[in-house]
Formats: structure tokens, sequence, C-alpha cells
């Protein structure tokens, strides 16, 4: 089943420039990854509140990014760091594990062992959607309607 996302209403109508201007966005919850709650149960040691926000699909992003001030203020190590390509060049980052919860779609939660921890609230995002996860999923934009559909 699809999730369908539509942007701003101007008029009563559609706002094809809202996707444009904001990007394919969609509901996100970002956990401890599902090995690691459990460790953390075992030991007694109470699970830190998800974070919640916004996603951006980003077919530019070979690997799905979480914000970094997130994630760390979850507690997660990081277990190493990455070298990767940005717009501004190329930099070092730190990978850590997580698992992103879609809330109120059909999109099943995910497990990895490594996203790229980004500087991403500037942007109004907690995490952007990349082509390691879109792999398995369908896209469609349409920049003329103003909307855009993630199936599985």
């Amino acid at each position: 089943m699809p999730v369908h996302n539509q942007f701003l209403l101007v008029n009563g109508g559609l706002n094809p420039q809202a996707l444009a201007v904001r990007g394919p966005v969609i509901q996100v919850e970002i956990h401890l990854p599902t090995p690691l709650a459990q460790l953390y149960q075992v030991r007694g040691t109470s699970l830190p509140q998800p974070s919640v926000g916004l996603a951006m699909v980003d077919t530019g992003a070979s690997k799905t990014c979480v914000d970094g001030q997130v994630i760390s203020a979850m507690s997660v190590p990081p277990p190493n760091r990455i070298e990767i390509h940005t717009p501004g060049g190329l930099t070092s980052q730190y990978l850590y594990p997580a698992r992103l919860v879609f809330p109120g779609t059909p999109l099943p939660p995910i497990d990895f062992s490594s996203v790229i921890g980004s500087e991403l609230a500037a942007q109004g995002i907690v995490a952007l959607i990349g082509r390691d996860v879109l792999q398995h999923f369908l896209l469609v934009y349409n920049g003329t309607a103003g909307m855009f559909s993630l199936s599985v």
C-alpha cells in the first residue's frame, strides 16, 4: 500500500511549488536498532525516547543519514567513521546503528547496522532516506501535481 504525501493547499487546491520547495518528506521516528534495544532490556537499562521529525527522500544520497545530534542524544556510540562526498566536498562523518519507523504508514520499520551522522537540523529534517532504502521501494515523484508516492 503506498504512502501518498500531498503538500500545501492554496485556495483549495494543491500547490505544486510546495513539493519543489520543501522536497518529498515523510514523518519518521528514530529509535535504537532492535539488537541494541534488546541488549538494553536484558541489562535493565531504560530505552531512550525516539526522536520524531521529518525525513526527506533523497535520491542523491547513496546511504541513509540521521542528524548526528539526534542520534548522539540517544547515547548511541558511533562504531566507525566514513569518508563521504558531499556538496561541500570530502568529509569524515560518524556511522551509527539506528532503526527508522514510519508511523501511520504501511512502510515497514528498518534496522540499520549503520547510518551516517550528518548535520540536518538546519534543513528542518532529522533524516535523509537514501538509495540504500529506496532500492526496496517504489518512488513516484509527480511534480506537476505537487505530490509523491512511496510504496512497498
